[in-house]
Parts: structure tokens; sequence; C-alpha cells
């Protein structure tokens, strides 16, 4: 019976289509991605599966071929599965990632405090170590941030697939061990010898830690002996301190004094005085210059333009005082102490030698305007907030007309040039045609910042410009400039409506008249001018020069 159904079984068989005995069916584990240290055994990322219904059961077998990645720990499988039994085989692929994200863990050295002469390379005082996970040696490395002896160490470990932790190591150093400092030998020089370090010897310094050191030194003086004290700093404020004494042989030499009295007594003014005995003091001080040798020394004062100097009187028959030009002069013997003193007059409140203001620049911002000619370009002259401001200049001339032999003219100074020229113009000459031209015959009348000084000077064609006389007045902003051209020829200076000081123009201005003006020369950074005004002589016909 058995065997009769075993035919039959065949005889179906052998009667079915060849489309009939098919491969069987291969089911794959899903594509997967894994980091470096999992493992890719099909116990961890899975096994295929396979079904034949017709034909014995199949059999599961895999090939892995892989291609690297972006790094040595990265790599891709791709896994093929094969399901084969009576019928055929089949087949169907898994890919299977490999990637390494995770960063190694970094061990970081303990923080230390180390002297400032103690090494700080990681072999003295520790290195960060690190694991990777992939099993390669990440790569160590670091660097230093240095602030006030503090330094912050930052160690970084980086696997080769370029993941990496950092972490900080503190480094303090300390520094308690001062500098050595070698000061140079005691001197003794002859009065008058430079006292610099680059003739009496300069202190020298050591560190043990190499650290940069400043060596600064200052002097005590008493009588001819100069203790000076050198100091020697490191960088961590450590110092050493070391004492050379100088000795100055002045026997024989004397000392000069320039005293300072006013009236009223007690005004708070300063006086400043140049010269070999200089310096600012108030009503009572005094400048002392010892340690002199014999010999002539001058001091001369600036005098304040709302002072004047009355007088000045030296205790010693050979010294003298001229009042004139500010200065004394100072006669000195062996071991002779001499005083000037200079004594000055408060002025009162002065009345100006012009009656009138011409022009008062109370208009727009914009140029000097018609009144005037000659060089008013508004580069040069420019109305601003109703004052004029300068900076290169040039002569301008108020063309209202010539005035008479006997003429002013004032200004006051807004804001004084402190390097260049203010200047008025007094009996400018005109051409043929009336129009007034300084070449052909001016007076000047300047302050000059640089001096601190009022003068006068004079133009004449064929002798070119002659000056003629100098007054020691310092003026302030705000301060007026005057003068007054007579028709003798004398020429009258006021500051603030004093008479500061007079001299002679000379033949060629005598009995002429002639333009008034401004002059201003090389400014800087400008001046500012206001309230150009003159007397009550009226214009007269213009005077023309030769």
């Amino acid at each position: 019976m058995k065997l009769k159904i075993v035919y039959g079984i065949m005889f179906l068989l052998i009667g079915l289509p060849l489309t009939a005995f098919s491969a069987p069916e291969i089911t794959v584990p899903a594509d997967v991605t894994l980091e470096c240290d999992s493992s890719t055994d099909p116990s961890n990322t899975g096994t295929a599966t396979a079904s034949d219904p017709i034909c014995s059961e199949p059999v599961i077998s895999f090939n892995d071929a892989s291609v690297p990645g972006f790094c040595p720990a990265e790599f891709t499988v791709t896994r093929t599965w094969t399901a084969t039994n009576s019928c055929g085989s089949a087949s169907m692929d898994q890919t299977i990632t490999v990637v390494d994200t995770t960063v190694p863990p970094i061990t970081l050295p303990a923080d230390v405090t180390v002297a400032c002469d103690t090494s700080t390379d990681p072999s003295e005082i520790g290195t960060a170590t690190a694991v990777d996970n992939c099993g390669s040696d990440p790569t160590i490395d670091y660097s230093d941030v240095t602030e006030n002896g503090v330094i912050t160490r930052t160690w970084t470990a980086t696997d080769d697939c370029g993941n990496s932790s950092s972490g900080d190591q503190t480094i303090t150093a300390e520094d308690t061990t001062a500098p050595l400092i070698t000061v140079p030998a005691d001197v003794t020089l002859e009065c008058g010898s430079s006292t610099d370090p680059s003739n009496t010897g300069t202190a020298t310094a050591t560190d043990d830690d190499d650290l940069d050191l400043s060596i600064d030194y200052s002097d005590n003086q008493i009588d001819d002996v100069i203790t000076r004290t050198w100091t020697a700093t490191d960088d961590c404020g450590n110092e050493d301190i070391g004492i050379q004494t100088i000795t100055l042989l002045c026997q024989g030499t004397g000392t000069i004094i320039v005293g300072k009295q006013t009236n009223p007594v007690g005004e708070p003014d300063s006086f400043t005085f140049s010269g070999d005995a200089s310096g600012t003091i108030a009503d009572s001080g005094q400048i002392v210059v010892p340690n002199l040798q014999p010999g002539t020394y001058i001091s001369q004062e600036s005098v304040p333009s709302n002072w004047n100097l009355t007088s000045i009187q030296c205790d010693d028959d050979n010294s003298s005082g001229d009042v004139t030009s500010a200065t004394a002069t100072f006669q000195l013997e062996e071991g002779e102490t001499v005083k000037c003193t200079f004594v000055n007059e408060l002025q009162p409140v002065g009345t100006s030698p012009c009656d009138i203001v011409l022009d008062d620049f109370n208009r727009n911002d914009g140029g000097i305007g018609p009144n005037w000619c000659g060089a008013k370009r508004k580069r040069n002259y420019r109305i601003r907030d109703e004052e004029v401001q300068v900076r290169i200049g040039g002569p301008i001339y108020w063309n209202a007309g010539a005035f008479g032999p006997t003429q002013d003219a004032c200004i006051t100074l807004t804001q004084v040039c402190k390097a260049g020229w203010q200047s008025m113009l007094l009996k400018v000459q005109s051409n043929r045609r009336g129009n007034p031209k300084w070449w052909r015959g001016a007076i000047a009348v300047f302050y000059d910042a640089f001096e601190s000084k009022v003068g006068v000077e004079t133009f004449i064609r064929k002798q070119g410009w002659t000056l003629l006389d100098f007054f020691n007045v310092e003026m302030q902003d705000g301060d007026q400039l005057g003068a007054r051209a007579l028709d003798d020829g004398t020429v009258e200076v006021y500051v603030n409506g004093y008479l500061v000081g007079t001299t002679d123009a000379g033949p060629f201005f005598v009995g002429k008249g002639g333009f008034i003006g401004l002059w201003s020369i090389c400014c800087s950074p400008y001046a500012i001018f206001d309230d150009f005004g003159s007397s009550n002589n009226p214009p007269v016909a213009g005077a023309t020069g030769p």
C-alpha cells in the first residue's frame, strides 16, 4: 500500500509545471548602526530566517564584505545572507554601519602650586591620560594661558576619529624670593658736576626666577650730600633696596635767590621766571639755586598782563635789576648768597585807549564781511558765534578810510594764539589808488605767545621789517591789546587799558596817517578775536606812502 502512495505522489509531481519548484523565501535583519566597541556578530545584529513550503528546510549562511570609513575605527559591513535547500537558494543583504562618536574620557593631573623657579613642564608636574573605547590610544595635547602668575593648562584628548574631551589644570607660580640688587659705589663729585646715573653709575639686579626686573631710584639731598635709594622689583612685587651716597664738594660756591613781593601783599597770583633761576612763585615765595660757581647769572620775569613790575631790589651792590626787560643780573662771588626781589603792583581796572567799537562781529557765521579788505577769505578769517576765528590769517584792513596821524586800534584776544603772533596794524600806507598796502609802510603791534611778550616792529620799503622793542607781558584769554601811534612817531602799547611801554617808530611815520587793521600769523589751533575798536579820531583823506 505504501509503495502505491509514493508512486502516486511522484506521478503528481512529475505532472506539475517547472515554475512550481522555487527557491526558499528569506528574511534578513534590519540595517543597523553600531558604536565601534559593539560586536557585529549576528547574535548582536540579528540573524536571517527562511522558509520553503514545498522543498526541504533551507540552510542559512552569511558572507561579510567590509569597506573602511572616515577613520580607522569606522567601517561599513555588507552582510549577504543566503538560504539554500533542494529547490535552490535565495540571498539578501544587510548593512551594518560601525561608527565612533564616543569621546575619550580624560583624567587630569592635580592642580599644583610651585615656586617661580620650578619647571612647569608636564614631566615635572603631571600629564593627563585618556583611554578610547575603540582601543587606539588618544593623542594628548595641552595649551597654557598665564595671567598674574597663574597658568591655566588646558588638556585635550583626541581619538583617531576626532572625538575629543578636555579639562583644565591650574598651576600657581609663587615667588617669595626678592631679587638681589647691586648698587654703584659711593662717589664724591666737584660741585656742579652731573649727578645723573650716567655719570655716577647705575644699579644692577639679578633674580632667581629670571623674571623681568625694574630698577628705579629716588634722591634725598641734605646740604651737599645726596642719598640715592635704588630699588629693584620683580614681577611678583618682591623688591630689594640699596643705598648709594653722592657727596658734592661745594666749598667756595654761592647761592642766588629770586624773591617775590606784591602790592597788595598776599595776592595769590603766580609769577613765572626763566633763566638761571627758573620756576613759578607767588607773593613771599623764593626760587633758590645753590652750589653755583662764582660768575654772572640772570633771571627774567614774565610779567602778567594785570601786573606792573615796579622795581627789582638786589641785596648786593654788584648785582642789579632792569625793570624794562624784567631781568635781574646776579654777580656772584665765592661763598656769597645774593637775593634779588621782584616787586609787582596790581593794576587797577583800566580804561581802553579805544572808546569806539568799530566791529563787534555780532552777525551770522561766515566771512568777515564787507567792512574789511585784504586777505579776508573765509579760510583766513571767519565769523563763528559772533567772534572771529583765524588760523593762517594775513593782513586785513578796516576799509572805512585812513585815520589821521594820531590813531588807535584795539582788539580783544578772546583766545590767545598759543603758537604764533596776533597783530594790529597802524599807519598802513596806501598805493596811488588809495588801497592799503602794508609793504608801502606799516607799524605792527603784536603779541608773541612763544616769548610771552608784546612787540613793536615797522616795515618801510627798501628797509624791510625792523623790530623796535619788546615788553614782557604775558597775556591771557580775554585780555585787550591796544596801541596808539602818535603824530610825532611815538608808539604806545596798552594791555587792558594800561600803558606797558612806548617806543619810537622813526621819522618815516612822523606826521603820517594811514589805515588800521589786523594780521594773524600761523596760529595753532586757532586764535579768536572780538570787538575791534579805535578812538574817536575819524578817518581822513587816504594817506599814501612814497
